[in-house]
This record gives structure tokens, sequence and C-alpha cells, in this order.
């Protein structure tokens, strides 16, 4: 194994991590449109193709953050560290998780875990491990895949947060006041 297969591996636990893990969840009783779903998954593909290693043409394929082993070593780090967070956050979640914007059968509102400091603690921890992938790249297409994601995450945190306050009102309204929705302190 190489230097650089460590983040791939670390991406590979978390994808069958994400599969074992959703046996056994709640059924759902609301979901996205189809279109709204699509427009998420065209985001995603753009994001999975600028972080893809390789050469790319003229300026996508300029090193933008310099540093070696070290940014590399930094990276894979930050990458860890955002799967230690979804994950963690996808276990507190426990059977109200869902691939899709969603309201489960009996519905809960977790506030414990990471979900007690942030809203959508897994699209957090998937946001670090996109930065951490880009950063160990330091090339333009692999660091522009990280404005991408936070977009994409941002918008489907909002209409999730749309939903939860129809279903959990004022509950919801109180936990939205004590917590941030992605980042701490930023978002």
């Amino acid at each position: 194994m190489t230097f650089s297969d460590v983040i791939g591996v670390l991406w590979l636990i978390w994808l069958l991590y994400w599969i074992v893990s959703a046996r056994g969840i709640k059924p759902i009783v609301r979901h996205e449109a189809k279109g709204t779903r699509l427009a998420f998954l065209a985001q995603v593909v753009l994001t999975a193709v600028l972080l893809r290693p390789g050469r790319w043409p003229g300026w996508l394929g300029d090193t933008w953050i310099s540093g070696g082993l070290t940014r590399y070593w930094i990276a894979v780090t930050v990458v860890a560290a955002g799967l230690a967070l979804s994950i963690w956050a996808r276990r507190a979640l426990g059977r109200n998780w869902s691939g899709t914007v969603a309201v489960k059968e009996d519905h809960e509102l977790i506030q414990s875990g990471p979900y007690a400091w942030v809203r959508h603690p897994i699209y957090s921890g998937i946001l670090l491990m996109i930065l951490g992938t880009g950063l160990a790249s330091g090339r333009a297409h692999a660091l522009l895949a990280f404005p991408i994601a936070v977009s994409a995450l941002w918008l489907r945190s909002r209409a999730e947060e749309r939903w939860m306050g129809e279903v959990f009102g004022e509950r919801y309204a109180a936990y939205r006041r004590k917590s941030w929705a992605l980042i701490p302190r930023l978002l």
C-alpha cells in the first residue's frame, strides 16, 4: 500500500460502514421529490469526479497548495477526523437515519452525541473528508470539490430543517437556537 492509498482506504471504510448500518432503519413516511434527489446526486457525482486523482487539463491540474508529505499527513488526519465524526453521528442517529431527506415512522429528534452541538454532523464529517481529500492532492480540481459539496449539503440541510420544523415544531426551533447547522461558530 502506498501513502496515497490511505485516504482511499478511509473512504472505503466509510462506504462499507454506511452500507452495513443502513440495515434495520425505520420505514420512511415522507421523502424528498425525485427531482430534488437527482439534483443532489448530480452535485455528489461532480464532487466525486473532482476528487479523482490523475492528470487534469490546464489550470485544473495546477497545484494550489504545496507541502508534500507534511500536507498529505495533515490531510489524512482531517479525513480520519471526518470519518470518525460521521460514524459517531450515524451511530447517534440510529434507526432514524436516511439516505434521503425523509421523515421516518416514529421519527425522533436526536440531540445527543455530536447532535448536541451540530444539527447535521454527518454532513460535517463528510465535508471534513472531502476537504482532507482535496488537501491531500493540493490540486485545483480536488480543492474545488469542497465548495461544491458545501453548497450541496447546505441546500440539503435547509430542506431537512424545514421538514424537522414541521414535525417537531417548537422543540426543533429551540434546538436550532442552541446548535449550529454544519460548522460550529460559522454555519
